[in-house]
This record gives C-alpha cells, sequence and structure tokens, in this order.
C-alpha cells in the first residue's frame, strides 16, 4: 500500500514494489477488496492512475447514504 501513497499509474507502483510477476496478483486482489483504488469509468490498464484507500465512487456513494459529510 505504501507504494500507492500517493497517486502513480499501476505499473509504477508494481515496479516500486518488486517482480512484476509477483506484485500483480497481489495488486489485482487490492483493487477487487477495495483497499486499491483506480477510477472505475476509464478503462484499466497497466498506465491508470491508482492510489491506497477508497476510490471516488465509494466516497460518492457513501456521502449519497448520509455517511460522508462535505
Amino acid at each position: 500500500m505504501d507504494a500507492f501513497a500517493r497517486a502513480r499509474p499501476l505499473i509504477e507502483g508494481v515496479r516500486a514494489v518488486g517482480d512484476p510477476i509477483v506484485v500483480w496478483p497481489v495488486v489485482f486482489h487490492a483493487l477487487w477488496s477495495g483497499r486499491l483504488s483506480v477510477v472505475l469509468s476509464r478503462p484499466l490498464h497497466e498506465r491508470v492512475p491508482a492510489w491506497a484507500g477508497p476510490g471516488v465512487e465509494a466516497v460518492v456513494g457513501a456521502a449519497a447514504e448520509g455517511g460522508v459529510s462535505w
């Protein structure tokens, strides 16, 4: 998660951590579980920006349900 403390392209974060063959499955799990976020309205590819934490969609959804105050 430290590799994505600030938004950066997925491939840059993967390479910062180690061997891409080992790291990619962990990155996809982090995306699937919501620990790592990308903008879901864009195609997913190695250069898409990613960051640690909930995505914009999660924050907007929580705000719609009253869970986040703006």
